[in-house]
């Protein structure tokens, strides 16, 4: 049984006891910048797909999803960043396959994200993680190893951590070389910012070694160098890119040209002539090119 509960912008809300007589509800979903008292949704013990939509201003407590420990799919997503998410949220959900907690702060600083770090290094299941714009952390941040637990589970799929704030040289613990990711195909790490600026993009072949199978590739906003952007020739099955430089550095960029299967590419450079344009356009597989 499904259950959705909708609303446009007008307070609305329900207790969960009236649904504890349905008992093979297995998806709830609640759309709108509110959140029903689903204090008792934990009693829901057949719910396995739980997603919170559009919330504002709301704090997501670990109590009330206590005892949803059959969870394969829960997605949190507000768009104003004005939600906050406890970690213990995370505790026990080792079932889960699909974890999405969009645009929210993590509760307890520093300390509150080690622990939902923690809590990830149980989920080997997961396929899907999208964290955007919600590990975010002024000031001191969990050890850069700790992090190693956004990509414990070699079933990874899908990876969005942009516009999050990440320790320097987490990259060597997200993708190490002695290790395989051999299912991912998506990987968005635009935005990235480390405690003292932008952050520098990944070594490629880092990723070529980690990741082989990638994709889509999406990493705008970094700083590259033509050391680090050169290895891209190695990502075989690479078909959609973004390179937007955070600098004015063009550095490395002219590597895109040897990329004959692309299909998509968003690509900015900052020079004025038009010298890697006219190169860019003789790749032939391309289907939509966006250049600034």
């Amino acid at each position: 049984m499904v259950g959705i509960v909708t609303g446009s912008g007008s307070p609305v809300s329900f207790r969960s006891n009236a649904l504890q007589s349905r008992q093979q509800l297995t998806y709830l979903e609640t759309t709108g910048p509110w959140l029903p008292e689903l204090d008792d949704v934990g009693n829901l013990q057949g719910l396995t797909r739980l997603r919170l939509h559009g919330l504002h201003k709301q704090i997501i407590q670990a109590s009330m999803m206590k005892g949803l420990q059959q969870l394969t799919y829960l997605r949190v997503e507000t768009y104003d960043s004005s939600c906050v998410f406890e970690p213990g949220v995370l505790q026990g959900k080792c079932l889960l396959q699909h974890l999405a907690v969009v645009d929210c702060r993590i509760a307890g600083g520093s300390a509150g994200v080690q622990q939902l770090l923690w809590n990830m290094q149980q989920m080997q299941h997961l396929t899907y993680l999208n964290l955007r714009n919600s590990l975010r952390i002024e000031g001191s941040s969990p050890p850069a190893a700790a992090y190693a637990a956004l990509t414990a589970s070699s079933k990874l799929q899908h990876i969005n951590i942009r516009f999050c704030t990440l320790p320097e040289s987490v990259w060597q613990h997200l993708f190490p070389t002695d290790r395989l990711l051999p299912h991912l195909r998506e990987l968005h790490i635009g935005g990235i910012r480390s405690p003292v600026g932008p952050a520098a993009a990944p070594e490629i072949s880092r990723l070529v070694s980690c990741c082989p199978g990638i994709q889509v590739l999406t990493m705008p906003h970094l700083q590259y160098s033509a050391e680090l952007l050169a290895p891209l020739t190695g990502l075989k099955g690479l078909q959609r890119l973004e390179l937007i430089p955070v600098d004015e550095s063009t550095e490395g960029l002219e590597v895109v040209c040897q990329l004959t299967g692309l299909r998509q590419l968003h690509l900015t450079d900052p020079r004025e002539d038009e010298g890697l344009l006219l190169q860019v356009t003789q790749l032939k597989q391309l289907t939509k090119l966006q250049y600034t």
